[in-house]
């Protein structure tokens, strides 16, 4: 009897935390923490439970029938546009608003939710000279585990990105003069990219069925991530990154090399 009597008291106990967190959650707009009865514990989100980290890579190929050097300037001109329009965004708030307060912090926590929809939307519209793509990400319970876990897998791709973009960089010292003569003869050129983010829940990361293996399995991902970036007011955004290396010299053999996790897109 004095057992059933506990185990009622831890019921009714954490039914008590629950019914708090969610009265508290109605008061103020942050991070949600529910308890359950039975001991659970997880954020909760328009999108979902818990947050997700994703990492998506690509590697653009622009031949001359795809506009070669060009092709590939336009999109870097279009991502250069967003970035403009996303710090021009920020810094006009920040002469209107208070830095620190909610209004502010609002708007800009928008600002990086409608730059990052951009971004993959631009991405979206060029699936069709994307030549090799792969999509990783983990789930966790808080948002202090998914930025810990943004944080580290950032550092790590950009330690990929320094190396790559100096080897290119010595490539061209190299050989550019005496074997192309000019970057408008390479028969393809690519644009090498990754987009890092942490999002709350785990409907911008559900798994395709076959996974990753067609040009339009990344677009349908990247269209994903450009709508669920701006639900709630983009408040279920974490954390973004853009990691870019431009009009690379690279051939593919080399490309692979540097990122092996790249599968060939039909």
């Amino acid at each position: 009897e004095k057992q059933t009597v506990k185990r009622i008291s831890l019921l009714v106990l954490a039914t008590t935390i629950a019914a708090s967190t969610f009265r508290a959650s109605l008061r103020k707009s942050r991070i949600i923490r529910t308890a359950s009865p039975f001991g659970r514990i997880r954020n909760s989100s328009p999108l979902g439970n818990g947050v997700s980290v994703i990492r998506v890579c690509m590697a653009l190929g622009f031949d001359e029938d795809d506009g070669g050097i060009g092709g590939a300037d336009s999109l870097l001109k279009k991502l250069q546009l967003e970035e403009k329009e996303l710090y021009t965004k920020i810094a006009v708030s920040t002469q209107n608003q208070v830095q620190g307060s909610d209004a502010f912090s609002n708007f800009r926590q928008k600002a990086l939710g409608e730059y990052l929809s951009n971004v993959a939307s631009t991405f979206f519209y060029h699936q069709k000279v994307m030549r090799y793509g792969s999509i990783d990400s983990i789930r966790v319970p808080f948002v202090e585990d998914a930025v810990k876990e943004f944080r580290r897998s950032a550092k790590e791709e950009r330690v990929i990105f320094n190396k790559q973009t100096q080897k290119q960089q010595q490539l061209m010292k190299e050989t550019a003069p005496y074997q192309w003569g000019d970057v408008k003869q390479l028969p393809k050129t690519y644009v090498l990219a990754t987009i890092l983010l942490a999002i709350k829940g785990d409907h911008t990361s559900v798994p395709l069925p076959f996974g990753i293996i067609r040009q339009r399995d990344m677009a349908r991902a990247l269209s994903r991530i450009a709508t669920d970036a701006k639900v709630d007011d983009s408040s279920c955004l974490v954390g973004s990154e853009l990691l870019l290396i431009p009009n690379t010299v690279s051939g593919e053999e080399e490309i692979l090399k540097s990122f092996p996790d790249l599968v060939p897109l039909t």
